[in-house]
């Protein structure tokens, strides 16, 4: 590694630990700190498990990696721990998640991260959080596991059941129909009127 990318390294660490540090004695995580060092048992107990998830964040790699397996893994202990026996009385329904662009590396990645640590047979969590993911172009072609079903198919109920253990298989995937030109202008129309735009002016919508 060049010295200049490695002391940049060594600055984002540092930094890294000081702001740890920072919100660990203002916030004074107990029970949270716990959860992770539970996840971690062969570390002493002198050393905070999430000063050492900083830190492997860092060296990249699989250190890395499993740091964002962690991360996923806390993400799903939350969401489920939000969701009591009250929220089952009241019947609420579980939370949405929205997430953009998963055509792009951090979309995909965090996509594929949440598939992979449902797929997995020992996850205690089993929260039924659903996520709403959009991406351009086709599914990926190589990998069976996805289901398939067209818009018009889920307006009453999907029927989806997950079928298999290949972290594909969480997958119901769905095509959209790409919207023309007229309707995008039609959904971005102002509630106010806009001023009229003079001929040098950018349209207001573009393909």
């Amino acid at each position: 590694m060049p010295l200049a990318a490695q002391a940049a390294q060594q600055h984002s660490a540092s930094v890294s630990r000081a702001l740890h540090g920072e919100y660990a004695h203002r916030y004074r995580a107990g029970q949270e700190r716990d959860w992770y060092r539970a996840r971690f048992p062969q570390l002493p107990s002198n050393m905070d498990p999430l000063a050492v998830l900083g830190d492997w964040y860092h060296q990249g790699g699989d250190y890395r990696r499993a740091v964002e397996r962690t991360l996923v893994a806390a993400f799903r202990h939350d969401v489920a721990g939000a969701y009591g026996r009250l929220q089952r009385w009241n019947r609420e329904p579980w939370p949405l998640v929205l997430l953009d662009d998963v055509h792009l590396p951090a979309g995909g990645r965090f996509l594929d991260l949440l598939l992979e640590h449902r797929a997995t047979p020992e996850s205690p969590e089993r929260e039924e959080l659903v996520v709403v993911a959009t991406r351009l172009g086709e599914p990926p072609g190589s990998d069976p596991g996805p289901l398939a079903a067209e818009l018009p198919d889920l307006v009453r109920a999907s029927g989806w059941e997950r079928r298999g253990t290949a972290p594909s298989a969480g997958l119901l995937t769905v095509p959209l129909t790409a919207l023309s030109a007229t309707t995008s202008c039609r959904c971005s129309t102002p509630v106010r009127p806009v001023p009229r735009s003079t001929p040098t002016s950018p349209p207001p919508c573009t393909r």
